[in-house]
This record gives C-alpha cells, sequence and structure tokens, in this order.
C-alpha cells in the first residue's frame, strides 16, 4: 500500500468503498476550481499528481461527504481533528523557517499523547491530524454544531 493509500484509509477513504465521499480540488491559473470525485475510472490520481507538479494547489476534502457536493450541509462523517499551520505565520521573513519553528513548538509544548498522529508536509507549512478512534458523525446541523463546539 502506498503512503497516499495508508493515509486516505486513516481518514475513512478506502479501495473497499472506493473512495466515496472523497472532494478533490485543483486550483490554479486562470481556470475555475476543477473538482473531482471518485470513483473516477483510476483519472484522479494522475489529474493530482500532474497539478501538484505543475506548481497548482490541490486540497481535499477532510470529511467523508455524500452526494457529490462541497458544502457543509452534505458532510457525511469525520475520522480527526485537523489543523493547516503556514510557515510564513511562524516566521514572515523566511516560511520554510517557519515550518520548523512549527515542528519544533510541537515537540516542546505538547505532550507525547497529545501529539498530532500523522503530519503532512505541505510545502509552506504543515496538516496536523488527529485521529478518532472512531467516526464522528456530521450528517445533521446537531452533529455539526456539537463537532465544532469542542474545537
Amino acid at each position: 500500500m502506498s503512503r497516499t493509500s495508508d493515509f486516505l484509509s486513516a481518514l475513512g477513504y478506502t479501495k473497499e468503498n472506493k473512495f466515496d465521499g472523497l472532494e478533490i480540488r485543483i486550483l490554479g491559473g486562470n481556470k475555475p476550481p476543477l473538482l473531482l470525485w471518485p470513483p473516477d475510472g483510476g483519472k484522479m490520481g494522475q489529474q493530482v499528481k500532474k497539478a501538484n507538479e505543475a506548481g497548482q494547489d490541490v486540497y481535499f476534502g477532510v470529511c467523508r461527504r455524500w452526494g457529490n457536493v462541497g458544502d457543509a450541509a452534505h458532510l457525511l462523517e469525520t475520522m480527526c481533528l485537523w489543523q493547516d499551520l503556514d510557515g510564513k505565520n511562524w516566521d514572515k521573513e523566511d516560511p520554510i523557517r517557519g515550518k520548523q519553528l512549527i515542528l519544533d513548538a510541537l515537540k516542546i509544548r505538547l505532550p507525547e499523547y497529545l501529539q498530532p498522529s500523522i503530519i503532512i508536509d505541505s510545502g509552506h507549512g504543515v496538516h496536523l491530524y488527529f485521529l478518532l478512534v472512531e467516526p464522528w458523525p456530521l450528517a445533521d446541523q446537531k452533529d455539526r454544531v456539537r463537532f465544532t463546539a469542542h474545537l
């Protein structure tokens, strides 16, 4: 299994469920965002790789969705809490150094049991993922309000 497959599987996206509910957005250039929803016959991975190599921004929906719609009303569940930290917010002159400051601060300030389960290098910062033991339902407004109250 690849690191990408392991990561997506940890977030509830698997080959068994055909990566159902995974939203990918490719941004960049003068074009409107390209929205991809699996399954798409394997083309999605190629499109994402090509866009990333071209310097385009590639985003994905952390929460599984239903109905191939990217709004909050179509959230299904989440397997994690997450945080996106930009290096430029830690060092305006040198965002790469800022990224290292973030990683150092995590090691120093957070006890081991609060460390992120997964850390992804986003280029100019880091994405932190704190995996949950079981999925947190987000299908209705009450679930979403309860979830955001814990953030």
